[in-house]
């Protein structure tokens, strides 16, 4: 199970991000504005909380001792995984800024 979890606990996350963030959007709508400065701050603590989850997860990955090929191979993968989905949450959170 330790092994899906480090392969798909990243995707997981981004998947969160992005759910939670029109939820956050979606109740901000429907009180004031979408734009409104608390929505907006709200939304990039999220952010950042769920980069932060991102982080561990990657950090777990990184300490692991999978000397074995496959193990090397999904390391690497989940990394990769990590990545995507770090660069993803930043991507989704922009417009946060705008």
């Amino acid at each position: 199970m330790s092994r899906w979890l480090k392969l798909l606990g990243s995707l997981m996350v981004w998947a969160l991000h992005f759910v939670g963030l029109y939820a956050i959007s979606s109740i901000a709508d429907l009180y004031t504005s979408a734009s409104d400065p608390v929505s907006r701050v709200v939304g990039v603590i999220f952010t950042l909380g769920c980069l932060g989850l991102v982080a561990a997860i990657a950090a777990w990955i990184i300490r692991g001792d999978d000397d074995e090929a496959d193990g090397r191979w999904e390391r690497k993968l989940a990394l990769a995984a990590a990545g995507v989905s770090a660069l993803s949450i930043v991507w989704q959170a922009v417009p946060l800024a705008f």
